[in-house]
């Protein structure tokens, strides 16, 4: 279609938020401890990285669970993430 509005917004961080999503949609799809297993399920990171969406997604997400967490907890957090 000429204008469905796919191009009216740069949506490129929901288009990888989407994907992100799909990778993780059911409970059987995800795992924990590894950003892949050798069933071809991603943790949250692993998602992420597949779907080459670090660059706009990982701030946000770092943002939403340090939100979530002790003050303790975020502050080792980002001091460790600050370090690499």
């Amino acid at each position: 279609m000429p204008f469905d509005g796919i191009d009216a917004f740069d949506n490129h961080p929901l288009a990888k938020l989407g994907a992100v999503e799909h990778l993780l949609a059911t409970e059987q799809q995800w795992c924990k401890g590894r950003l892949r297993d050798a069933h071809g399920r991603h943790c949250l990171v692993g998602a992420i990285e597949a779907v080459g969406g670090r660059p706009v997604l990982q701030k946000v997400v770092l943002q939403a669970a340090i939100s979530e967490m002790d003050a303790g907890v975020a502050h080792a957090l980002l001091t460790a993430r600050l370090r690499q």
